[in-house]
């Protein structure tokens, strides 16, 4: 294994701010957070169980935080990176995701899901989506049955950007005639997980 491979996610540095002016900044500054698998019985926990790795507004910033991240495929099943927008917590009860819902892009077991999140990352701090400003964050969480991406919006209600924003991560991620969904955080509220595939709410394309 590798010393980047070994590095744990708490282990990364930091942003160097006394060089932003010789770096190229980003249209808005993230944080990449991560969590460790969590026991159902401590789930209620999940505000201490979440940490902020790294916040960078540069492009040299992301890339000396992605290029020492153990990839998604190497990760423990039950764990999760997320990616924010500085200053929203990658929670259902923030106020910039509170009105929001995902697009929940589930690939199979043998699936690669380290290149989609990589474009997916190359998308957002590039500005590439046309409606970023909806954008409050993204997760990539490997499971058992199956390794899951979803990317937050800030407005449910939103239908018209919203269908354009899955639909550009269909064309941005290469998915073919795989189905994306679309559910309000709402849902997850109500029944208490994280992705409610019968959800009569789900905008589906």
């Amino acid at each position: 294994m590798s010393a980047i491979e070994a590095k744990t996610p708490e282990k990364v540095a930091s942003d160097d701010e006394g060089e932003l002016t010789k770096s190229h900044l980003l249209q808005f500054s993230w944080c990449m957070w991560y969590n460790p698998p969590v026991k159902k019985a401590a789930s209620g926990n999940w505000t201490n169980n979440v940490k902020a790795i790294m916040t960078f507004q540069t492009v040299e910033g992301f890339w000396g935080l992605f290029n020492n991240l153990v990839p998604p495929s190497r990760l423990q099943l039950g764990s999760n990176y997320h990616m924010f927008k500085d200053g929203v917590q990658p929670e259902w009860e923030d106020k910039a995701n509170a009105k929001g819902g995902k697009w929940v892009i589930n690939f199979k077991k043998g699936d690669s899901f380290d290149q989609a999140w990589e474009l997916l990352l190359l998308a957002l701090v590039g500005d590439m989506i046309e409606d970023s400003d909806e954008i409050t964050g993204v997760v990539i969480s490997p499971r058992v049955k199956a390794n899951r991406l979803a990317v937050w919006t800030a407005d449910a209600n939103n239908e018209e950007a919203n269908r354009r924003i899955g639909t550009y991560l269909k064309r941005c991620l290469n998915l073919g005639e795989m189905k994306i969904s679309y559910q309000p955080h709402t849902e997850c509220l109500r029944t208490e997980r994280s992705y409610h595939k019968g959800s009569s709410r789900n905008m589906v394309i």
